[in-house]
């Protein structure tokens, strides 16, 4: 039997060869749906597929309704009243939650794949930082939306998020309205993207009404 080849993908999916070559390097900016589509077409002719991308990809399970929540930490406050609110819309439509509580790193990549290859999901959402490497393989094995910690630029899967940058200066324009002027900035690590929009969004306030920055008021913690 002729080993499947990226054309018959392609013809199977009704996309171009390019855009598979794309989809199977992690390179490929196309709709959910596309995606989907290619998936399904690389498991019916069983294409083998580099070391690189999780093998074999896997679309979600029609007949589950189970949806992976990972969350970085429950000892985070804000983390407690989202996932419940997942949990609410969830049972709604008749789909359980199966809650993960741990960071995505390198040191936890691979227990979250194993996780995702034993248990049929119907979908994830991930309510922390996702790497590009990551979240290409990722968005290869199964449909998932971004909560919170989204991945800035990315245009292929949803996003629930708050614009943080406008929300600070909404908070320091209140401040500013009833005469207060020393106005200091409790934030986390830039490697948050939250942090970075906070604190982006803390200078623009200052500089709108003319207050000089002082380092000595933004205050980082772990």
């Amino acid at each position: 039997m002729s080993r499947p080849t990226i054309k018959q993908i392609a013809e199977m999916s009704g996309v171009s060869i390019a855009t598979v070559s794309r989809f199977i390097n992690g390179t490929a900016n196309i709709s959910p749906s596309t995606g989907r589509k290619i998936a399904e077409a690389i498991q019916r002719l069983n294409y083998p597929l580099p070391e690189t991308a999780v093998s074999p990809i896997q679309t979600s399970d029609a007949q589950s309704r189970l949806i992976l929540v990972d969350i970085a930490s429950m000892s985070n406050p804000c983390n407690v009243p989202i996932v419940q609110g997942i949990r609410d819309a969830a049972a709604i439509h008749g789909y359980h939650t199966l809650v993960n509580v741990q960071p995505v790193n390198v040191l936890t990549e691979s227990s979250l794949l194993e996780l995702i290859s034993r248990v049929p999901l119907a979908g994830a959402i991930f309510c922390c930082t996702l790497d590009a490497p990551l979240f290409s393989r990722l968005y290869r094995t199964l449909p998932f939306v971004q909560c919170c910690e989204i991945s800035e630029g990315q245009t292929q899967v949803s996003t629930v998020s708050i614009n943080d940058t406008a929300a600070i200066r909404r908070i320091m324009d209140y401040l500013f309205s009833i005469k207060r002027d020393k106005i200091a900035l409790l934030g986390v690590s830039d490697r948050y993207m939250y942090g970075r929009h906070r604190r982006q969004g803390y200078l623009e306030a200052l500089q709108a009404h003319g207050v000089e920055p002082n380092p000595n008021w933004i205050l980082t913690v772990p």
